[in-house]
């Protein structure tokens, strides 16, 4: 929507070729970013995925995807065990149908299990609606035929996302995880996948790995290659739960529980607490099963995202929006003001060339800002519903849901 106004800006502010000029560079920067948000899961482009944790001190947390392996799986969980570290698997559901026992044997072993969709397909990237959801349950309904366990975390398949995957992950209450070290162990050399993940790990990160990849001598030697080198590093292992602070499976009966209700069904049930006080429980129980709702209520949503220190990228990102406004509709200002002074009509054409300018420096700014700032309108806003769940006697409607068990 902001190319689009942007362009549409262009295209009254500026004349002849000029137009198309500016209208070509706002298409090449949508394809750009459209490209980026399909294939790159970091930026965040379609869904927001937990990548590497900037706490201080956080541990680095492998991940395992594309499994179970019944030639490597059995080496591997070994490999792990011998080195005390809890690492999370993201298995397909077609290989975890064909093998549950070593889906079990993973699960015994202490380890976490999410969902990488059923088939794995290339072509997961482009399902939509009842096709994409239908692909996400099936792996979920395997996964908790063989551990009874319904994961709470998923992986999207190469990382690659659409504008469907967003409504689709919070019906069925998963959270999306990617990963910001990867070395393509698939098809490198175990020395050169060692080395390229230790020159690129640091605090927090999530490495990605896969099963089946290589005979399993050789993923046993690069497992160890790599919990050597990470720990003679200074960095220590942690897993999944404690580094998102998250709960890796859904409880059972949360997806009945938090069903979206209507508000209608809502003033209903508040209805049978007696007339006293029965809009505020309505407006509770029905804030309270919504995706918000549920997420402020069971996280205990607060404001400790404020206290941290803003990252350069988002101060700089800030500093260039403020700069976008004073390119804006201030230098027109000015330009007329210069023209009528100095009675120099050329002088007129800096104004809407500075305003056309204003918004690609603005748009450079949501970029750099943009992620943090849905952060902390997020969590803003979560601590906000949790604020109005108190005063519309919402632990009542927590109650009823089961979120004060949480």
């Amino acid at each position: 929507m902001l190319l689009g106004l942007a362009g549409l800006s262009a295209w009254l502010s500026l004349g002849g070729d000029f137009r198309w000029v500016a209208i070509g560079l706002l298409l090449g920067l949508y394809v750009v970013l459209f490209s980026l948000g399909i294939g790159v899961i970091r930026f965040g482009y379609f869904v927001r995925s937990f990548c590497r944790s900037r706490q201080p001190g956080a541990g680095v947390v492998l991940s395992f995807d594309d499994g179970p392996d019944p030639s490597g799986t059995e080496g591997l969980l070994e490999a792990l065990s011998r080195h005390g570290i809890k690492a999370v698997f993201f298995p397909t559901g077609k290989k975890a149908e064909a093998h549950p026992e070593l889906l079990q044997a993973i699960d015994q072993a202490g380890h976490l299990i999410g969902n990488h969709s059923y088939r794995h397909a290339w072509f997961t990237s482009l399902l939509a609606g009842k096709a994409l959801e239908q692909e996400l349950v099936k792996a979920q309904q395997v996964i908790e035929a063989a551990t009874g366990k319904t994961p709470a975390f998923f992986r999207p398949p190469a990382g690659l996302t659409n504008p469907h995957f967003p409504k689709v992950l919070k019906k069925l209450g998963l959270v999306s995880v990617g990963w910001d070290v990867r070395a393509f162990d698939t098809r490198n050399k175990a020395e050169t996948v060692v080395q390229r993940i230790l020159s690129r790990v640091r605090t927090g990160s999530i490495v990605l790995l896969h099963e089946g990849c290589r005979d399993p001598a050789s993923l046993r030697d690069m497992v160890d290659g790599l919990v050597t080198g990470i720990r003679s590093r200074g960095f220590a292992f942690t897993d999944l739960e404690e580094m998102t602070g998250l709960q890796a499976y859904q409880r059972p009966g949360r997806r009945e529980a938090f069903a979206r209700l209507s508000l209608a069904e809502a003033w209903r049930r508040a209805s049978q607490g007696g007339k006293k006080s029965r809009l505020p429980r309505c407006l509770g129980l029905w804030l309270a099963s919504t995706a918000g709702g549920r997420k402020a209520i069971l996280e205990k949503a607060d404001l400790s995202a404020f206290r941290e220190r803003p990252s350069k990228r988002f101060l700089a990102g800030v500093g260039l929006i403020l700069v976008s406004y004073v390119l804006g509709w201030p230098m027109v200002g000015l330009f007329t003001a210069l023209a009528a002074y100095f009675q120099n009509p050329g002088l007129l054409i800096g104004g809407p060339l500075s305003y056309g300018f204003s918004h690609l420096v603005f748009l450079g700014g949501m970029v750099l800002a943009g992620r943090d700032s849905l952060r902390y309108l997020e969590r803003f806003s979560r601590w906000s519903l949790r604020l109005l769940f108190q005063r519309l006697t919402a632990q009542d409607a927590a109650k009823a849901l089961g979120a004060d068990s949480a």
